[in-house]
């Protein structure tokens, strides 16, 4: 998840950076600023790309790998009924989908051909899934081939979507509540929500669907209970509203990217939460 934020924060650098050079250049020549502007857009977009590989690497090497070396081996956790009742395949799901869509966001910004983006969109990603479960292997935790199925299936979709926009209708969102302020995620499995949203506006007829407010998506959501509290751990099912932010619409490119990148977390909104064993219970913000 960290990578996805050093992304999202390099995204932001580099539109600021490209909006203070149009500044700059308006005086300039056309052509010329043309021809520079994009030039500088791309080179900014790799630059961030690399620092963003290499400096994620560096920080996973150092958090779960160093001086904990074994042999290479195989670890099977139990899938859907594994330590985390199966929301860890979500986490690895989503995080290589927002990973994909963050780079399909900053290279259409940047003016890449569509041929390069997605490429670069599922290698990247690929590449990382892959290198932490080798770094896994050789490491008390194990290479995991459901983990790496997970992140797989979040390549996928993102790329599925950017090749058929309609499937963007359903979007895989993310919430997460730092509790104590901790945002060390994976240590606080009970604040995590996945996020199936639909754009009801979109889904439904046309004669009804246009009477749904375009801001409004449908949300069903995916959480678990008792890793941080009173075990035992027990499935909970959400379902309730979503802010579409695709709806709000804008002709600039850079506020664009931005708004895409950000549509994959989910803003707490009404819901209503099913806990195994516990029941129903509504809340007015479903942050958890």
């Amino acid at each position: 998840m960290y990578r996805l934020g050093i992304l999202l924060f390099l995204i932001c650098i580099v539109n600021c950076v490209h909006a203070q050079s149009d500044t700059v250049a308006i005086h300039s020549n056309d052509k010329k600023k043309s021809i520079d502007n994009f030039d500088f857009k791309k080179s900014l977009v790799i630059a961030g790309l690399v620092v963003q590989q290499t400096g994620s690497t560096l920080i996973e090497y150092d958090w779960w790998w160093k001086s904990t070396a074994q042999p290479f081996h195989f670890e099977k956790d139990g899938f859907w009924n594994n330590y985390s009742l199966g929301l860890d395949k979500f986490g690895h799901a989503f995080t290589s989908y927002a990973f994909t869509v963050a780079i399909n966001e900053s290279m259409k910004w940047a003016d890449f051909s569509e041929k390069t983006r997605i490429y670069t969109g599922i290698a990247l990603p690929a590449f990382w899934a892959l290198s932490i479960e080798i770094g896994d292997a050789m490491s008390p935790y194990g290479f995991s081939l459901t983990d790496l199925a997970a992140n797989f299936s979040g390549i996928a979709y993102g790329t599925l979507q950017e090749k058929y926009p309609s499937l963007k209708n359903v979007m895989f969102k993310y919430s997460y509540y730092p509790a104590e302020r901790n945002f060390r995620l994976s240590e606080r499995y009970d604040y995590h929500i996945y996020w199936l949203t639909f754009n009801m506006h979109n889904i439904l007829p046309s004669g009804i669907g246009r009477y749904w407010p375009e801001i409004i998506n449908l949300a069903a959501g995916y959480g678990i209970e008792g890793w941080n509290s009173a075990p035992p751990l027990r499935r909970e099912f959400m379902v309730g509203i979503d802010l579409n932010l695709q709806a709000l619409k804008t002709k600039n490119k850079t506020l664009t990217a931005i708004r895409n990148s950000l549509d994959i977390f989910h803003i707490p909104m009404p819901g209503i939460k099913y806990t195994e064993d516990k029941g129903t219970s509504k809340h007015w913000l479903l942050f958890y």
